[in-house]
């Protein structure tokens, strides 16, 4: 597998038309609805300035793992607040080996050198149980989780970032989430054994956000204190991957 940070602002415009196909080419193992424009607009979103994008390519040059991630400033109660937001996307023929716990390691050491001297909150969108549950059980600090509910601070930085991304969104059963989404593509058996996890991250979601499986999204929020940022990469290294039960 080869790793690559991809320098997108510096891509002609046949090389970002050529990385928006095999970014397609991947997403529509994940979510079948996808077309080529909404690959623009979830990924590619020219007044974003701050995005940074890195893949994972097999021996053959396939993508088997694309990731996207960035960060903007907004106002909140008068003081200047960093808000980031990143998506991760593996194929499925690769989720639940090493390479799902590498993304979200990219994650953090791609925003955490910002992070690490702002602070501020990561904001996501989380339709994929699997994604929702990569990211609470490494972090220190998670919220909507089991074991802590959504904050009413917190409500604010959810709508903001539901703006920038074009979300629609909506409170209901103590979280925000997106409607109108892209369902995932799962099959009956990974279905099943999410249903019947004992974990309690999986059965919250399942509990909170009924809807996942239509693709209907549940917004969390992630504190990058330092403290934070340190605990949640140390998590992601140290922590063994106990995927459905």
């Amino acid at each position: 597998m080869k790793y690559n940070r991809i320098q997108y602002q510096n891509y002609n415009e046949t090389q970002k038309h050529q990385l928006k196909k095999d970014v397609l080419k991947l997403m529509k193992k994940i979510a079948p609805g996808l077309s080529y424009e909404q690959i623009g607009d979830f990924f590619f979103k020219p007044e974003i300035k701050t995005y940074r994008y890195f893949d994972i390519r097999n021996k053959q040059g396939d993508m088997i793992a694309f990731f996207c991630g960035y960060y903007t400033i907004i106002s909140i109660n008068g003081k200047p607040t960093h808000l980031y937001n990143a998506r991760v996307n593996v194929d499925p023929n690769y989720q639940g080996k090493s390479i799902f716990g590498l993304t979200y390691s990219t994650m953090f050491r791609a925003l955490a050198s910002v992070a690490l001297v702002k602070g501020g909150y990561f904001v996501s969108n989380m339709v994929n149980p699997l994604s929702y549950y990569s990211t609470v059980r490494t972090s220190w600090k998670a919220y909507p989780r089991h074991d802590a509910p959504l904050e009413s601070h917190m409500e604010p930085l959810i709508y903001e970032v539901g703006k920038l991304n074009g979300y629609q969104l909506k409170k209901s059963n103590g979280i925000i989430k997106t409607v109108k989404g892209v369902s995932p593509d799962f099959t009956e058996e990974q279905i099943q054994r999410i249903k019947s996890s004992k974990n309690p991250d999986f059965q919250y979601l399942d509990e909170k956000n009924v809807d996942y499986l239509n693709g209907e999204g549940m917004m969390i929020v992630v504190p990058y204190s330092r403290w934070n940022i340190f605990m949640s990469m140390f998590n992601s290294f140290t922590r063994k991957k106990k995927k459905y039960r």
